[in-house]
């Protein structure tokens, strides 16, 4: 599950290799210029409130979003995120890892630490600073793990 797919590219891409993939965004404009072959496995919805049964998702992930959350909806939005996914990578922005931090406007209402994000989710989460170092590095691996677990390849 991609928590905030916007256009659904990596759900697009994910289905492409064969993974039962999904997306969900609060946006209805990302959502209704996603392409045709995708659409149908997106939803709109906002993270605090996530339209999926306990614990039906396997593995969810998201770039640049939790930080966009506003305080009000983001315990929330971290319960709903781990009720519905069994496990997970997030990356955030954070005010610790300079390239992401230089990045940060002012639609980053949650720049903390990369220490007090790791301390909101549970350890079957990964939580990585969301700085393009980061990814190539952690979710590149992390994926590529998934996509062998799919696969049913130790």
């Amino acid at each position: 599950m991609d928590l905030g797919c916007a256009y659904g590219f990596t759900v697009a891409r994910l289905r492409g290799l064969g993974i039962e993939a999904y997306g969900i965004d609060i946006s209805e404009l990302a959502i209704s210029r996603a392409s045709i072959q995708v659409k149908q496995f997106l939803k709109i919805a906002p993270l605090w409130e996530l339209p999926f049964e306990n614990q039906s998702i396997d593995f969810g992930f998201s770039s640049g979003v939790m930080e966009h959350i506003p305080e009000a909806q983001l315990s929330k939005s971290i319960r709903e995120i781990v009720r519905v996914c069994n496990r997970g990578l997030i990356g955030v922005a954070v005010i610790d890892d300079p390239i992401s931090k230089d990045k940060a406007d002012d639609t980053h209402c949650q720049l903390k630490s990369l220490t007090y994000w790791k301390e909101l989710f549970p350890t079957t989460f990964g939580i990585i600073s969301d700085s393009q170092a980061s990814w190539r590095v952690d979710a590149t691996m992390s994926v590529f793990y998934l996509i062998r677990s799919f696969r049913g390849v130790k």
